[in-house]
């Protein structure tokens, strides 16, 4: 009878070495599925919040109080300058299309307010001390560029609102990046929609 062989060395040593970079590469693989889902979940979840945001916006825009000619602000547009010397433009306004049911509601006051960290939203009620307010954080967006109709249709989008006392009839908003490169589609709103005929 033939003694049996054992294994060399050497041939421990390459199958070492081969399941050591068969464990490597499997798990590479398995981290790199772990961080797309991390990505695809932020993504997500970002996404989910600019959609929240802007419809909190619109729905805020929709019921903006008319104002009276004369009477105190209600709408007003006013410029933002960051650190670099960037302008942008901030927005406060009030409206009553916070609380549902809309338009029935205390009047809010809504600032739109972009800074180095983000578009901060913040709503707080005027008169109810009972009820908190609401902010939120666009991360992405860095500035903000609005315009508005006036009732005179002729006059076509303005840059500036000098008649704080009254609010426009349409305003249109463009969520920006640092760089100026649109975050999404516009948001044009008509406010006053209810009240329309």
């Amino acid at each position: 009878m033939r003694a049996r062989r054992a294994f060399t060395l050497i041939e421990i040593m390459v199958a070492l070495v081969v399941t050591g970079l068969v464990v490597s590469l499997a798990y590479a693989a398995a981290q790199s599925g772990f961080d797309t889902e991390g990505r695809l979940t932020r993504a997500r979840d970002g996404a989910e919040s600019e959609a929240v945001a802007r419809t909190l916006i619109a729905d805020a825009l929709r019921h903006a109080l008319p104002g009276l000619r004369g009477g105190s602000p209600v709408f007003a547009i006013s410029d933002v300058r960051d650190a670099k010397g960037n302008v942008s433009e901030g927005l406060r306004f009030l409206t009553r299309g916070l609380v549902p049911p809309l338009g029935t509601s205390a009047p809010w006051e809504m600032t739109l307010s972009p800074g180095p960290e983000g578009l901060a939203i913040r709503a707080r009620p005027l008169e109810e001390a009972r009820t908190s307010g609401i902010s939120a954080l666009l991360p992405n967006v860095k500035r903000i560029d609005v315009r508005v109709r006036s009732r005179d249709q002729r006059t076509g989008w303005l840059a500036a609102w000098t008649d704080m006392d009254v609010s426009p009839t349409a305003v249109s908003i463009a969520f920006l990046d640092s760089a100026g490169r649109p975050v999404g589609p516009p948001l044009i709103v008509r406010i006053g929609m209810e009240a329309a005929p």
